[in-house]
This record gives structure tokens, C-alpha cells and sequence, in this order.
């Protein structure tokens, strides 16, 4: 019997669900409501460092994209998260909602695996080839966004009684990224034709779920253990 292989769509989803953050012990305690709303602060204000990039990783796929009707979308994409009302805009309401004032939940000091994490894509989105670097930020960043916020909204409005409006943030992103993820799904096929471009779109796309679970695991030390010393030894192999 022939082996059939794996089409590039199917390696990618399996790349980037193989290390989905929505399984985290932060994410389950958060959709089993143990968190207290001074440590949903403490998520809000590392989010908020995290995603005020992703809107210079676009731009920054569009200032390399070879092909218009690419660029529009990328465009698109980039308005959705600069218009009216930004998205880093929708994240502070949730903070706010938390009981925070906007200054203090832009004005906390970046914990290390955040600043791994938001390195990584700067990296990623300015210096990889456009096809790898597509993959990355399109699949790699947004894909598994939908899974973890599915996982936690019904806590949100059940257990801690936030209201529709308060969770916007959670609410566009469920369906924004599926449209999002789906689409860049369509253009690493696309752009990936040659069978080595295509191994590198799959490893970038794991790697970014790896980067994305060691920056949950640092809001896990820091916000729930409260021991983020230990995982800073074990990078220094103490």
C-alpha cells in the first residue's frame, strides 16, 4: 500500500497544534476561574507588550511582499488592527474592566520570556525570507489565538460576570484570526512551492508555537507561582 503524504496545510496545523498553548496549566487555571482579577492585570499588561508589535510585523510583511493583491489583504489585516479602534485599545478595556488604570497597564516592566518572545517575531518578520516569515506571523502567531481565547471566554462571562463589551478583545480575536489564520493558510501554499521552502514554513510555524508556550510559561511562574527565578536558572543550567 502507497503512504500518502501530508499535504503542506495539514503539516502546518500539526506543527502549530503541537505545542498549543490552550493546553498550558496558566490557560486551565484561568478557564477553571482560579486566576483573581489582580493576576488577569498582570496577563493584561504582558499581552499588551506582546501584541503593540504584531502590527509592525504586518507592516513589515507588507513593505516586503512582492504582489499586490497579497499587500491589500496584508493592508487590510494592518487597519483592522490600527483603525478607529485598535486592538491594543480593545486588550485595555479588558484591564480596565480588571479594575487597572491605562497607565498602569502600560507601564509594566516586560518580563524576560515576553521579551523572547516579541525579539523573535521583530527578528522573524524583518529579516526571514517573506514566504517563511508569512508563515510565522500569519500562522504561527494567530492561528492558535482562537483556541485559547474559546477556552476562556465562557469563564469570563459565567464565572467572572464581565460584560460583552468588556471583552471585545476576546470576542473580534475568536473570529478575526480564524479568517486570519485560514488566509495565511492559502498564502504559504501559495508562496511555498519548493519542497525545502515548505520544510522552513513548517519549522517556523513550530517554532513559533514553541515561543508562544515559553511566554505563557513565564506569565505561569510569574503571576501563579510567583517563582520566576527558577525558570531563569534552569535557562542558566543552575
Amino acid at each position: 500500500m502507497a503512504i500518502v503524504s501530508k499535504t503542506l496545510r495539514e503539516r502546518l496545523a500539526e506543527a502549530a497544534e503541537q505545542t498549543n498553548y490552550k493546553r498550558h496549566p496558566f490557560t486551565t487555571a484561568w478557564a477553571n476561574g482560579e486566576l483573581s482579577r489582580e493576576q488577569l492585570i498582570e496577563w493584561t499588561q504582558q499581552h499588551w507588550l506582546f501584541v503593540m508589535h504584531f502590527p509592525r510585523w504586518i507592516a513589515a510583511l507588507y513593505a516586503r511582499c512582492p504582489d499586490q493583491d497579497t499587500r491589500d489583504y496584508l493592508l487590510e489585516n494592518l487597519m483592522e488592527e490600527e483603525g478607529s479602534y485598535k486592538h491594543t485599545d480593545m486588550l485595555l478595556t479588558f484591564g480596565e474592566a480588571c479594575g487597572a488604570t491605562r497607565e498602569q497597564l502600560t507601564s509594566a516592566r516586560k518580563l524576560p520570556t515576553t521579551r523572547a518572545l516579541t525579539d523573535w517575531g521583530d527578528l522573524l518578520s524583518l529579516t526571514a525570507p517573506f514566504e517563511i516569515a508569512l508563515a510565522g506571523i500569519t500562522v504561527g502567531m494567530e492561528g492558535p489565538v482562537p483556541g485559547f481565547y474559546g477556552r476562556v471566554l465562557p469563564t469570563l462571562r459565567q464565572h467572572y460576570g464581565f460584560t460583552e463589551e468588556q471583552l471585545i478583545n476576546f470576542t473580534v480575536h475568536q473570529t478575526a484570526d480564524v479568517e486570519h489564520s485560514a488566509k495565511g493558510l492559502e498564502l504559504v501554499e501559495r508562496y511555498c512551492v519548493r519542497p525545502e521552502q515548505q520544510d522552513a514554513a513548517v519549522e517556523v510555524v513550530r517554532q513559533a508555537a514553541e515561543m508562544y508556550w515559553l511566554y505563557v510559561e513565564g506569565l505561569y511562574q510569574h503571576i501563579i507561582l510567583r517563582d520566576f527565578g527558577r525558570l531563569s536558572q534552569a535557562w542558566r543550567g543552575d
